[in-house]
């Protein structure tokens, strides 16, 4: 089985994939690992292209999960499962603004490593609040267009509260 999950950043999609893996058996790949290198440097989109294409084909099973819209293409022509997780924006940026304030200095388990939560340069929190605000607008669009050529042959589901990822990670088994 090879599952996506996109959406925002504090929607819940590291969480739903690590608890779709302690379920499944299935390892959980989180992209920020793969996108990021040390010190919040960004790659070339070709270098990152490459690096998920790889995951996608080195692994007969997976869960990946992301916010990149710009590997969605490599990931829905690969994946059984294509989960869209919408939350409200604001739910978004509450949750997204605890995760900064509560582990500052500290790198979270889904990052890269030696990507420290930096809550401490304002300018930088607002553009990221901002970008958080902004997703579904901005983002969630490119999403689905670049998914849409594969999206008729494949599962789809938009998962858009707290409840309802609960419920589907509880009945993964029954698809």
């Amino acid at each position: 089985m090879k599952i996506c999950i996109y959406g925002n950043s504090a929607s819940g999609k590291s969480t739903l994939a690590d608890k779709l893996s302690k379920k499944t058996g299935i390892q959980a790949f989180h992209l920020d690992q793969y996108h990021w290198g040390a010190n919040w440097q960004k790659p070339e989109l070709a270098d990152f292209r490459k690096k998920v294409e790889a995951l996608t084909q080195e692994n007969e099973s997976w869960i990946i999960e992301g916010a990149y819209w710009k590997v969605a293409d490599i990931l829905a022509r690969e994946a059984d499962i294509i989960i869209l997780i919408q939350q409200p924006a604001l739910k978004c940026v509450w949750r997204a603004l605890k995760r900064q304030l509560k582990h500052e200095g500290q790198d979270l388990p889904f990052m890269a490593k030696d990507c420290p939560v930096q809550s401490s340069n304002i300018k930088q929190i607002y553009q990221f609040l901002t970008w958080v605000y902004r997703f579904d607008s901005s983002n969630t669009p490119k999403f689905l267009k670049a998914i849409a050529p594969y999206k008729e042959n494949k599962t789809y589901i938009k998962l858009t509260s707290n409840k309802e990822i609960d419920n589907f990670a509880l009945n993964i088994k029954d698809l």
